[in-house]
């Protein structure tokens, strides 16, 4: 908890939902709310809570509990497809490329969760087969 400490304190209302499924990601969806109330109690601690801290924490929480609420695609055992498709789809060998691919769709699908489904991991398959 305390090495993503200052993950949380830097929050702002500005960070994306791509942001904080990455910060959910690194942290670990059973750690997260551990982390969140390790804050509340690192503001409390300092004496008189600061109101603005406090309430950007609030929305935080809030904006962390809908996001868990829903599917989330941490690692690539989350994804819609799987090494053997990308090795089918890219003609790649079994090696550490397809990891590369599998890690290139964690990052899209955090950015476009919608993007997790057999179509869309496909038709960006395709795309980078292309390119």
């Amino acid at each position: 908890m305390i090495e993503h400490h200052l993950d949380v304190m830097n929050y702002d209302s500005q960070w994306s939902d791509a942001a904080l499924r990455r910060l959910i990601r690194r942290v670990g969806p059973r750690n997260i709310g551990l982390l969140l109330v390790l804050r509340r109690a690192d503001l409390l601690a300092h004496g008189l809570p600061n109101e603005l801290k406090l309430n950007l924490l609030d929305e935080l929480e809030k904006r962390v509990g809908e996001i868990i609420k829903r599917p989330l695609a941490l690692n690539s055992r989350d994804l819609a497809v799987d090494g053997r498709k990308v090795m089918d789809l890219l003609g790649l060998e079994e090696g550490p490329e397809v990891g590369r691919v599998l890690d290139h769709l964690i990052e899209r699908v955090m950015d476009e969760p919608e993007l997790n489904t057999i179509e869309g991991l496909t038709a960006l398959l395709n795309e980078m087969g292309s390119s």
